[in-house]
């Protein structure tokens, strides 16, 4: 079970390889990002995590819920990178074979850490850092609250003929 919360806990801190397509009507500009947002709100949505060892795949479903948010990225512009820094606790359930797990996880990010570059489109938030490549979704935006939704499917080779997806919907709140 240890092994399995760490591929969550990662699974859900990394968006690296995340897609989204936008279906909304939220407006947005480049020049409504710029400046400092603090994190308030991460959840998930159809959290679902499948082991495979031997041939054998073990479904299991999770939700992670944030709190106790002390976390900000900054968008700046010209040129367009970001920064973050700070922590939140990111608290996950796991459901498997009849059973249920809880446990908790301090995310911390160390102040001003470079995020890479960022792009705009059609309310598609690109953040992109060597090479690598994370996509959001703008779902609601007021010019205060800024609401994201990152879809998550996540392909892992454990090694030793394990391998893993986690998939789900991420759901992150940042206020100015």
């Amino acid at each position: 079970m240890k092994n399995i919360k760490t591929l969550i806990f990662f699974g859900l801190t990394l968006f690296i390889t995340s897609c989204a397509t936008n279906d909304s009507d939220v407006t947005i500009s480049d020049t409504d990002l710029i400046g400092a947002w603090n994190l308030t709100e991460h959840y998930t949505e159809n959290g679902i995590f499948a082991i495979t060892q031997n041939g054998v795949t073990i479904n299991a479903t999770y939700q992670a819920i944030g709190s106790n948010f002390d976390f900000i990225i900054t968008f700046s512009d010209n040129p367009k990178t970001t920064t973050s820094g700070g922590s939140y606790v990111l608290n996950a359930t796991v459901s498997m074979l009849g059973q249920t797990e809880t446990w908790e996880e301090n995310v911390e990010v160390p102040a001003n850490t470079s995020g890479g570059s960022w792009s705009l489109e059609n309310g598609i938030l690109t953040m992109s850092e060597q090479g690598e490549s994370v996509q959001a979704e703008v779902i609601d935006f007021d010019g205060t609250t800024l609401k994201l939704k990152f879809s998550l499917d996540k392909n892992l080779d454990l090694g030793t003929g394990e391998s893993a997806n986690i998939s789900g919907q991420v759901y992150m709140t940042f206020t100015k």
